[in-house]
């Protein structure tokens, strides 16, 4: 697998995702290489330069917030969390609502990681139905 498909049935925030990691797809990373790198240490290493400012991201955040927000709220469920900074750490609790950049900067962080997880996912999935 050496990029990731696009097609017709993936959202807005999906695409935008995809693009962004097929576009860093290059001779020092593979496809699998690159997003279990963005699994183990995350877009706070800076993996993703779109994504390294806090404003950046914040920006990013707010051009998807609804898919990212559903996002959010689904895993929080499913963790039985509570709060945000159950899932997050470094969450601050003086902004509960994430209307500041700081926060809304880690919600692009969660859903960009969340969504290149589910992307590698369903291509090897769809790449092993190819083998069989």
């Amino acid at each position: 697998m050496e990029k990731l498909k696009i097609t017709n049935d993936l959202s807005k925030f999906e695409k935008r995702v995809a693009r962004i990691i097929n576009s860093m797809v290059k001779a020092e990373y593979t496809l699998d290489s690159l997003i279990d790198h963005i699994n183990e240490k995350g877009c706070v290493s800076g993996v993703v330069t779109e994504l390294i400012s806090t404003i950046d991201s914040a920006r990013f955040y707010r051009l998807y917030k609804k898919e990212i927000d559903q996002l959010f709220y689904d895993t929080l469920e499913v963790c039985d969390a509570g709060v945000p900074h159950e899932l997050i750490d470094t969450w601050d609790y003086a902004d509960p609502l994430a209307r500041d950049d700081y926060n809304q900067s880690l919600l692009a962080w969660f859903g960009f990681e969340i969504v290149s997880r589910s992307l590698q996912w369903e291509a090897q999935r769809t790449e092993n139905k190819k083998g069989k």
